[in-house]
């Protein structure tokens, strides 16, 4: 599932604060609906590399072993992570891992392999349209504008 970024005032120290902040507003827990709305404002490495800390530090069993169950709540998140956008080989390789743990590694390597649209440290000043109205709107706005056609 496929989530463009959509950030034009928040910067990544910014992003990364609201990330704290909200994670620690939870109990220490990003829920799998939150992972996506950060989706929805970055791509940057620290934030993507933030969220699967979280998934992996709290997504276990009453022995502390990683569990599927829990996992599988952020398959959206885990597909999204790579779905046209780069992340950095440590990164690929921690979704790898939790992908594999909720047997869903073929559906992963399938989105994976599709052209990328987003650099790993993509964050602010990343606009998406959908009319040409909204496209002249912007000229000259300093932006990096995908268009959702």
């Amino acid at each position: 599932m496929f989530v463009g970024i959509d950030n034009t005032d928040m910067n990544v120290h910014i992003v990364d604060t609201w990330i704290k902040r909200t994670r620690d507003a939870n109990g220490g827990i990003i829920s799998p609906e939150f992972a996506i709305e950060v989706l929805a404002k970055t791509n940057h490495l620290a934030h993507i590399k933030k969220i699967i800390k979280n998934i992996k530090s709290k997504c276990r069993d009453e022995e502390g072993n990683p569990s599927c169950e829990l996992v599988l709540a952020y398959k959206d998140f885990i597909l999204s992570s790579v779905d046209k956008r780069e992340v950095s080989a440590k990164t690929l390789e921690s979704l790898q891992e939790l992908a594999d743990l909720c047997g869903i590694r073929d559906e992963f390597e399938t989105i994976n392999n599709k052209p990328k649209f987003y650099i790993d440290t993509d964050c602010q000043n990343t606009k998406i349209v959908r009319t040409k109205e909204e496209l002249s709107l912007l000229e000259g706005e300093q932006l990096k504008v995908y268009f959702d056609g």
